[in-house]
């Protein structure tokens, strides 16, 4: 399970409006992430509904295995490693 906390003023508006979302990525496993609504959409294909709150500038999520001891970071993004340990996880050498 992941938890995710976008730092896009559209979501957290959409998520306060609703509560909590259950998503995916707006991208297929191992490609790029797409900056914009309809590179997403055309890189999804199939019925789908997109919210198009302009273009995503910012880095991808960092993603980290907390199973794993030492937890290990899958996918470097927005929050570093010095943040991650700056709150106490202490994370592997990968």
């Amino acid at each position: 399970v992941g938890v995710r906390c976008p730092d896009h003023e559209l979501v957290r508006a959409l998520a306060a409006e609703v509560g909590p979302l259950a998503v995916t990525s707006a991208n297929r496993s191992g490609r790029p992430t797409e900056a914009d609504a309809r590179s997403a959409a055309e890189a999804l294909g199939g019925d789908l509904l997109v919210l198009d709150g302009g273009p995503c500038t910012g880095a991808p999520s960092t993603v980290v295995d907390v199973t794993a001891d030492p937890a290990r970071v899958l996918r470097a993004g927005s929050i570093g490693r010095e943040a991650l340990t700056g709150i106490g996880l202490v994370l592997g050498d990968d």
